[in-house]
């Protein structure tokens, strides 16, 4: 009896490794792909922006007055015409955590949405070169702040992609992906913000002020622009013995009143309920119940 007993133990264990082999049979499985896929996410989407403009007509570009407005980015225009001319942004601390790389003074490529394996599609083994082609998809599952400055990125939408792998004495490997999104580690802490809501009365305000600074402007009336602004914003570069007064012709003089005029008039930015900013540089406050200029954007 007990020589029997250790027969059939002997027994099933031999059929377990029969099975197992047959099972296995040095064949690429459906649940093999899909633990070698999901261990090479998550990855990230990316996209390159310009943060900077060393040309001769440089220029902010709408990607990086947005990346201010969100706090990941600062920049200082200089307009052409004076020295040092050029719009020289660098990221914040906060927008450096969705850098991948610098790719020269002008422009960085930077991650704007998280990507996770989706699901298996197809898996066609060709025996004869001892590889498998697979076709699977990838699927957005959260967007960075980064992404969240543009209207095409959404949570949930898939990407068709495909992967070889080759067959080893042992195993199978994973030999290439097609997707374009990068592997990196990111650490996902902030919290996305709702869209900034402003009472009418201080829109009111605001279109009574943009008024009545364009008429300051277009006047060259200094006193009707100084109780406009902000003394500490607009004139704290003043310098080396410039009065106020001298500083606000200087910068009518180099910018040019037309231009100014025009940058106010275009729709403004809201940066937060207090601040916005019009054109490509002005600033402006909402203090004390009222509205005022407050400086140039990077300065």
């Amino acid at each position: 009896m007990k020589s029997l007993r250790s027969h059939q133990s002997q027994f099933v264990t031999l059929l377990v490794i029969i099975l197992f082999w047959s099972c296995d049979n040095g064949k690429l499985s459906n649940s093999k792909i899909e633990q070698i896929l999901k261990a090479e996410y998550p990855r990230y989407i990316t996209t390159n922006i310009q943060i900077s403009d060393h040309s001769l007509s440089p220029y902010v570009s709408t990607e990086l007055k947005l990346l201010y407005q969100k706090g990941l980015a600062n920049y200082n225009y200089i307009p052409p015409g004076n020295r040092g001319y050029g719009c020289y942004g660098e990221l914040t601390e906060v927008g450096s955590k969705y850098l991948v790389s610098i790719l020269n003074r002008d422009f960085v490529r930077m991650a704007i949405a998280k990507i996770e394996f989706d699901k298996l599609i197809s898996a066609k083994e060709i025996p004869a070169y001892n590889a498998a082609q697979v076709e699977y998809s990838e699927k957005i599952v959260s967007i960075t702040p980064v992404g969240e400055i543009y209207n095409d990125i959404n949570i949930g939408k898939t990407y068709k992609n495909s992967a070889t792998f080759s067959k080893y004495n042992d195993g199978w490997r994973l030999e290439e992906l097609s997707t374009n999104a990068v592997k990196m580690v990111i650490s996902e802490n902030i919290q996305t913000t709702a869209p900034i809501k402003t009472s009418k009365k201080v829109e009111e305000q605001w279109d009574v002020f943009i008024i009545d600074l364009k008429n300051a402007i277009k006047n060259n009336d200094f006193v009707a622009f100084s109780k406009l602004s902000l003394e500490e914003g607009v004139f704290e570069t003043a310098g080396a013995g410039a009065t106020k007064k001298e500083f606000f012709e200087n910068f009518l003089s180099d910018n040019g009143i037309e231009s100014i005029i025009e940058g106010i008039g275009k729709k403004p930015e809201i940066i937060n309920e207090n601040e916005r900013i019009c054109g490509d540089f002005f600033l402006f406050l909402y203090q004390n119940g009222k509205w005022y200029w407050s400086g140039i954007a990077g300065d």
